[in-house]
């Protein structure tokens, strides 16, 4: 018998077997918070979807606000990077992305939309994740209210205000009526009106 000689893990090794332990931690917790409800979700359960030791789920989070935060603030990562390459286009062309994006990520990643959706429906019961969904949702009215303004569109304000109103809508009708929702006939009037 030859015994294989087990070599030491390196640093990158090691920082991405991290990675991928955090990752399967957040996975479990949004898809569990999603369904079952934050209230209603233990840690317990969280460790057992990911499939991660008690110590090493209490080495990355100390408890399940943490982790509630820690899934928002990635989302708002995502966006503020879509957010960021938009801005370095012309007003016609990061509307066009930005909507582009919007729709593509509702056709890509139904299972993930749910469960934001219901984890969503939830965040009245936290006060640091209301306050951060308000804060992101104003920046976003902000980015869209300047790319209006650069169009010279009549009313940015009010029209940012519906549009991003509208995009809420438009990602709850979808969850509802999915095979049924006209989503690229929304996605096409959509273009149609901000991009010409």
């Amino acid at each position: 018998m030859n015994p294989k000689k087990m070599s030491p893990k390196t640093k990158d090794q090691f920082e991405q077997i991290r990675k991928e332990s955090k990752a399967k931690i957040l996975d479990a917790a949004l898809k569990l918070f999603g369904t079952q409800g934050y209230q209603n979700t233990s840690i317990s359960e969280i460790m057992k979807l990911a499939g991660v030791s008690k110590g090493l789920m209490y080495h990355y989070f100390s408890n399940k606000e943490e982790l509630i935060k820690q899934l928002l603030l990635d989302v708002f990562k995502e966006t503020d990077k879509l957010l960021f390459v938009a801005s370095k286009a012309t007003s016609s062309e990061a509307f066009e992305n930005m909507l582009r994006v919007f729709f593509k990520s509702l056709r890509d990643d139904f299972e993930k939309l749910t469960l934001w959706i219901n984890l969503g429906m939830q965040l009245d019961k936290f006060d640091f994740a209301r306050d951060l969904c308000n804060t992101k949702m104003n920046e976003s009215i902000v980015f869209i209210e300047k790319l209006l303004v650069e169009l010279k569109w009549p009313d940015p304000t009010g029209e940012a205000k519906i549009l991003v109103a509208l995009l809420d809508g438009i990602s709850i009708q979808y969850l509802w009526f999915k095979q049924d929702y006209p989503l690229d006939e929304l996605e096409k009037v959509l273009l149609n009106k901000y991009c010409k």
